[in-house]
């Protein structure tokens, strides 16, 4: 027999058991996502790590997660051995994402048509079909600018102005980066945009390289804010009109995120239902305080009003959410 050290072992009070010390981490100490090793116990005995705050997954304390790649949509960070995708413009997608992801703006005109359908069942009706291109983040800083909103993060846009974007287009062509990831490569082209005198938005714009779930809620935003915009003049404050936005998104997520698993022969729907309540938690979440405290109202008149046309009829006539207290919120999960 070896030689065994004390300081190998591990002894657990409470059930009055000893452990061998890496026997006892790999049995008993959460995992760390990135490195796949136990989270060490400090030495107080505690166990401390970071917590992603709607998958759960713990990384350890060592790593630094600003310099570790995060996919742009699901926001999970990549773990060891496990490949991620690179935009072009630095953002990464994971493995997951990637296969819905939109890089083509063709690809994404059935998913705009079927968010135009979900309008329409809300009495939405758009007057005319306008242009909806994906496009660089380039673009929508620039009109961003133009239009005199706010560009931190934006990832929809509707324009109203005359201005030439940057439209995205596939490559089937991927070439291995510098850092080793498979950079997947988007051909741009140019297209002017004219200002419409029949309509107070000219186009509308999507941030390329989103999977079809995050692309489809960011569309029904901005259907929803060509809606309001025509319906009432364009009069609504940036608040009340960017709250009814979100709530569009949350509404049509709910509409195409099943509750719980109804094929389970479909590798890929336990993918849409994690996905999609992120999506979710993460409008709701992640909105800045002004947005949040109006998508909360917005959610709540939602509920009391039982639907969104008497609730758009309040709005359009007096300008404002109504203030109504409640403690119910839809979203994808119940």
């Amino acid at each position: 027999d070896s030689l065994v050290f004390e300081k190998n072992f591990q002894e657990d009070d409470k059930a009055m058991v000893v452990y061998h010390i890496n026997c006892y981490s790999r049995n008993f100490l959460p995992a760390c996502r990135i490195c796949a090793q136990p989270i060490r116990q400090d030495e107080d005995g505690c166990v401390r790590y970071n917590k992603h705050p709607f998958f759960g997954d713990k990384y350890c304390l060592s790593h630094k997660l600003d310099t570790i790649p995060s996919c742009s949509s699901c926001t999970r960070l990549k773990e060891k051995h496990v490949s991620f995708a690179q935009l072009g413009d630095q953002r990464y997608v994971c493995i997951e994402c990637l296969g819905s992801v939109l890089l083509d703006t063709k690809d994404a005109q059935p998913l705009y048509d079927q968010v135009l359908e979900f309008l329409s069942k809300h009495k939405l009706v758009h007057q005319e079909k306008l242009p909806l291109y994906l496009v660089d983040q380039d673009t929508l800083l620039a009109c961003s600018k133009l239009e005199g909103v706010p560009s931190e993060d934006v990832q929809g846009l509707c324009i109203a102005h005359d201005c030439t974007i940057h439209v995205a287009t596939r490559s089937q062509a991927t070439r291995p980066s510098l850092t080793g990831y498979q950079i997947l490569q988007v051909g741009m082209r140019d297209e002017s945009i004219l200002r419409r005198d029949s309509c107070p938005v000219s186009a509308i714009l999507v941030l390329y390289g989103y999977p079809w779930l995050k692309t489809g809620s960011i569309i029904a935003q901005e259907c929803m804010r060509v809606y309001l915009r025509h319906a009432t003049n364009s009069s609504l404050s940036q608040v009340v009109e960017g709250s009814l936005c979100l709530l569009m998104a949350l509404l049509w997520l709910t509409d195409v995120v099943p509750k719980k698993p109804t094929n389970f022969e479909d590798i890929a729907e336990p993918w849409l239902i994690e996905t999609g309540n992120f999506f979710a938690f993460a409008i709701k979440s992640d909105a800045a305080p002004v947005y949040a405290d109006g998508l909360a109202a917005a959610l709540a008149a939602y509920h009391h009003y039982g639907n969104l046309n008497n609730l758009l009829e309040h709005v359009c006539r007096t300008g404002q959410i109504p203030d109504i207290q409640t403690d119910i919120e839809p979203g994808c999960e119940s």
